[in-house]
């Protein structure tokens, strides 16, 4: 026996090893490019998600403060005896003149049943 068959045979499967690893090493850096660009987009997507979580509270935050502004407006019309818009003018104009936000003025009337006296 020459040992040529067995070398042969051994050759071949380190031919096939060597194959079969630069493959791996191709198909695993195939896959941290996936990964890479998978984690990217969940990086994204949760960016995303905060800004759509934000303006959601800020929606809710509007829709509860145009309802406060609106109960205002209606309480200064019944008790002053005016139109809707004549009550937000003075809401407004007590707003700018008082250096406080409509919506915290608006609170106290709903509180108080007027506007504060300062």
């Amino acid at each position: 026996m020459d040992g040529r068959p067995v070398d042969n045979a051994l050759f071949q499967r380190a031919a096939s090893a060597k194959a079969v690893s630069r493959n791996l090493t191709a198909d695993t850096g195939a896959l941290r490019t996936a990964l890479a660009e998978s984690l990217q987009r969940v990086e994204q997507l949760a960016g995303e998600l905060t800004q759509a979580r934000e303006h959601i509270q800020n929606l809710e935050t509007a829709l509860a403060t145009n309802r406060q502004i609106g109960t205002a407006i209606g309480i200064l019309a019944v008790r002053r005896g005016l139109s809707p818009q004549e009550a937000f003018d003075v809401l407004r104009h007590t707003s700018q003149r008082s250096h406080r936000k409509l919506r915290e003025l608006a609170e106290d009337v709903v509180t108080d049943g007027d506007i504060p006296i300062a």
